[in-house]
């Protein structure tokens, strides 16, 4: 089940990176909140792809049940419950607000992660 990736691996590294650059640098209520979570779930989906042996359907249906679950855990208030609404780490991964837009960027990033997937890695071995 454990295996690693370069290519996928390069593709996880160079979304992390464009994800910084976008948190470091942009400031807006577009790019930084809606491609910022479009890209993640690529970064998420590309991830899992480098280390573990799972398939682009796989990868896909994961990552889009997390995301959702981590806005779920948004509309819940759940880090509001736990007191850790000034702790950065925690904002970063369980996020703050729940947002209806959000699941639409996650589900269409999701759905560019697994094309693009499909499409540039398209294997016989039936890692695909």
């Amino acid at each position: 089940m454990i295996r690693f990736s370069l290519s996928h691996a390069v593709i996880a590294a160079i979304v992390l990176g464009v994800e910084v650059c976008i948190a470091a640098f942009v400031h807006d209520d577009f790019v930084r909140p809606y491609m910022g979570d479009l890209l993640v779930v690529i970064l998420i989906h590309y991830g899992l792809r480098a280390f573990l042996r799972i398939n682009a359907n796989t990868a896909a249906w994961s990552t889009l049940l997390f995301a959702f679950a981590v806005e779920g855990t948004q509309a819940l208030g759940l880090i509001h419950h736990l007191g850790l609404t000034d702790n950065l780490a925690a904002k970063l991964i369980l996020g703050n607000t729940f947002q209806w837009g959000d699941l639409l960027a996650y589900a269409l990033g999701v759905l560019i992660a697994w094309w693009s997937d499909r499409r540039w890695f398209h294997q016989a071995s039936g890692t695909r």
